[in-house]
């Protein structure tokens, strides 16, 4: 009798996902997983096999241990809600950087102009393909475009 394969729950397979701007359609097809598959792990209500939890490890480039245990709290920051989202504060600083304008940014991403501002403004939350072109306009990584800004970042900010 073969010995039977023990499923584990993938705590950070949500926010991992999230901070490489990937959909939910895209990490399926780089794993070799359906989209749904991708949702029941995210959502809890499936557990993963040791093959699938490899299979994602690999998709993402991350360590299997980092999907079953979550993010620790230096790559969370403060709380999931807030890693999976752009920060538009991060995106205007990093626009402005560059020198571009709300428009020029806009159109270096292929968006429109009303997604860019809304998005710097808080008033809109990107999927994760969007999130993609901006950070790839910027030359970013996304995840530099993910999350709260830091106290210090926040403090220069302000003054």
């Amino acid at each position: 009798m073969a010995t039977p394969e023990v499923a584990v729950k993938l705590v950070g397979l949500k926010v991992i996902r999230a901070q490489h701007a990937l959909s939910q359609r895209e990490l399926a097809r780089r794993a070799g997983l359906t989209w749904v598959a991708i949702n029941r792990l995210e959502t809890g209500h499936a557990s993963a096999r040791p093959s699938t939890v490899v299979q994602l490890s690999t998709a993402l480039n991350v360590e299997p241990e980092v999907l079953i245990d979550g993010p620790t709290a230096t790559d969370a920051s403060d709380g999931e809600h807030d890693a999976l989202q752009v920060n538009g504060a991060r995106l205007r600083s990093a626009r402005e950087e560059q020198k571009l304008s709300v428009a020029g940014l806009a159109a270096r991403a292929g968006l429109p102009r009303v997604t860019v501002w809304r998005i710097e403004t808080g008033r809109g939350r990107p999927h994760p393909r969007t999130t993609r072109k901006l950070a790839e306009a910027l030359g970013l990584a996304p995840a530099a475009l993910l999350g709260p800004l830091p106290a210090s970042a926040l403090a220069a900010a302000l003054a």
